[in-house]
């Protein structure tokens, strides 16, 4: 469908029976989801997944079933960003549980507080400039928010999966509408001010859901084989907006998935720390009369990306791996070309990144304390800064005197 007058919601969705509750059950915690349920005398078998299990790659101290362990030697390591503010809130009105950052198109930035169920802006000074929304089934109310997103026009958008809607407000936090969303859905992306779009990852080969403000599905687009043949529960996603069209990233894989105008994947990118999706393993369960299967992610799977961001140059993955770096890895790719540029280390750990207007990075914390740090990058061309172990050590030691304040 075309043209101004029918807007357009895209949903990656993950249509499964289990439940996630909440934002932060998403970070680090293994899914499960209840293949089926049947009679005592009729258990289901196993369901092996489509594609064979890539080789192990890990080391002797960290085994892995997808993927080697962080591998720093594969790395160009960039300048270290430098810390410009730290963002707590107001004295006594400090944030709680923050679950999604976005970056405001004048140069601010907004959040929602998953603790308080309210979307909250800040200046990047730190001065709070509103706060809307609480806990609730009502009108601008929110009851389980998965994901927060901002249109070219300057509104905001809250994917409230437990209120089955998406809930729209202007730049200054006013409640402008709501779209119904009538299936199960984690991320999503506005590619136009007239079209929003959330991805699918369910079993179904659908990579995407358009949606009407009806709530009606009004197209559907088909993933890859790359992604397709992997289990729903491998295929949770990051997004965030490139150009007219949008960038996907995957907990538990290093593929980047780059998305055109019409919601088409252009290409598929590889990261450069290799990391297949992992296998499926799957376990009897028995409920009073009943028995099935219930599957989980291997325990020994690696994760990929924490979070996506675009400066609409360059590519920003949050690498999640399995070191003690995790979170604190930012790699960065060419938005044009697909290449690698290079990585940076953060000293403080980082759940969530964003981009904002002036080329800075915002990046979101919860410990010590729930805050947003924001970060001054310094510029640097392709290849000029080279792995080299004086700078890889430098930068190791600097996380490692960060975490003993």
């Amino acid at each position: 469908m075309r043209g101004n007058s029918v807007r357009r919601l895209l949903v990656f969705t993950i249509c499964c029976v289990g439940i996630v509750s909440s934002p932060a059950s998403t970070h680090g915690q293994a899914h499960a989801s209840l293949q089926s349920l049947t009679p005592l005398k009729s258990q289901l078998p196993f369901q092996s997944p489509s594609r064979p299990q890539a080789p192990t790659r890990g080391t002797p101290s960290t085994p892995s079933t997808n993927a080697r362990t962080s591998r720093t030697d594969a790395r160009r390591w960039l300048p270290t960003p430098t810390l410009v503010h730290t963002i707590v809130g107001p004295d006594g009105d400090e944030l709680l549980t923050p679950s999604s950052i976005v970056a405001l198109n004048n140069g601010q930035l907004a959040l929602f507080d998953f603790g308080a169920m309210e979307l909250r802006a800040f200046a990047t000074d730190g001065r709070q400039l509103w706060r809307t929304g609480r806990k609730g089934s009502g009108p601008g109310e929110f009851r389980n928010a998965m994901d927060l997103k901002v249109l070219p026009n300057g509104e905001l958008q809250v994917l409230d999966m437990g209120s089955r809607r998406v809930t729209t407000v202007s730049s200054t936090g006013k409640l402008v509408r709501t779209i119904p969303v009538r299936f199960s859905s984690s991320r999503f992306i506005p590619l136009a001010d007239t079209t929003l779009v959330g991805l699918t990852a369910d079993d179904s080969g659908a990579f995407w859901s358009a949606v009407n403000r009806r709530g009606d599905v009004v197209q559907r687009g088909v993933a890859p084989p790359s992604i397709a043949n992997h289990s729903s529960l491998t295929k949770e996603m990051f997004t965030t907006r490139l150009g007219a069209g949008a960038a996907v990233a995957f907990r538990w894989s290093d593929k980047i998935a780059i998305l055109n105008a019409s919601g088409g994947v252009a290409r598929i990118l590889d990261g450069v720390e290799p990391l297949p999706f992992p296998a499926i393993k799957s376990y009897p369960m028995k409920v009073g009369k009943f028995t099935g299967q219930v599957s989980r992610i291997d325990p020994k799977a690696v994760p990929g990306a924490l979070s996506i961001a675009s400066s609409g140059q360059q590519i920003f993955v949050l690498f999640a791996g399995a070191t003690a770096n995790r979170g604190h890895i930012i790699d960065v790719y060419d938005a044009r070309t697909g290449g690698y540029v290079g990585s940076q280390l953060l000293p403080n750990a980082a759940q969530e990144l964003v981009v904002l207007a002036d080329g800075s990075l915002a990046t979101l914390r919860a410990e010590p304390i729930p805050s947003v740090d924001v970060w001054k990058v310094p510029s640097a061309k392709v290849g000029t800064h080279p792995a080299n172990r004086a700078s890889r050590s430098a930068l190791q030691k600097s996380v490692a005197k960060a975490r003993e304040q």
